[in-house]
């Protein structure tokens, strides 16, 4: 007899527990569709922040170049003429030697 009431304890202890965790998880969900519209908005802002960091650190690159181009243009000969014509050609060009990466390795 005590090994049945134990058996009915047990299942009724566990479907307690699926109660429970069921009813939890319909009311965290219901909390999930507040919150929604709050980051939403924070999202955009943080998409628009990100965008301009982008802009920024783009744009602190290219004078960086462009103050090494200038300054290797300084440390020149005088025998060469002090205007070197500069393009934005020749700034890719740089960009994509640092950034070059073989997509295969060939042994010799």
């Amino acid at each position: 007899m005590a090994i049945l009431l134990a058996t009915i304890a047990f299942v009724l202890s566990m479907v307690a527990l699926w109660f429970a965790s069921e009813l939890a998880r319909r009311t965290d969900g219901g909390a999930k569709l507040a919150l929604k519209p709050h980051l939403a908005s924070l999202n955009q802002v943080l998409n628009r922040t990100e965008a301009q960091i982008r802009d920024l650190s783009r744009d602190l690159e290219l004078a960086q170049r462009e103050i090494k181009i200038l300054r290797a243009a300084q440390d020149m000969p005088s025998a060469i003429p002090d205007t070197l014509p500069v393009s934005k050609m020749s700034t890719r060009a740089m960009d994509n030697a640092a950034a070059f990466t073989p997509s295969t390795t060939y042994n010799a």
